[in-house]
């Protein structure tokens, strides 16, 4: 299964329930494809529905460092 099909599957997770905590993974594989803006974007609105989901806060941080902005 390409990492295109996986986004698409968690992106309609994630379609029908805002709230799901799914986020991280398609942040993290747009990380590792250095689409950094989405990640970012992903995270930040990830993080609005589940501030207490320290995942989503690793998963920024680690974004921004390989963006190499920390």
């Amino acid at each position: 299964m390409s990492s295109e099909t996986n986004i698409q599957k968690f992106l309609n997770i994630l379609e029908k329930d805002p709230k799901s905590k799914v986020f991280v993974v398609v942040a993290d594989i747009y990380r590792r494809n250095l689409r950094f803006g989405d990640a970012i974007i992903l995270c930040e609105n990830g993080i609005k529905f589940n501030p207490d989901f320290i995942s989503g806060y690793l998963i920024l941080g680690s974004i921004y460092f390989d963006k190499g902005e920390l």
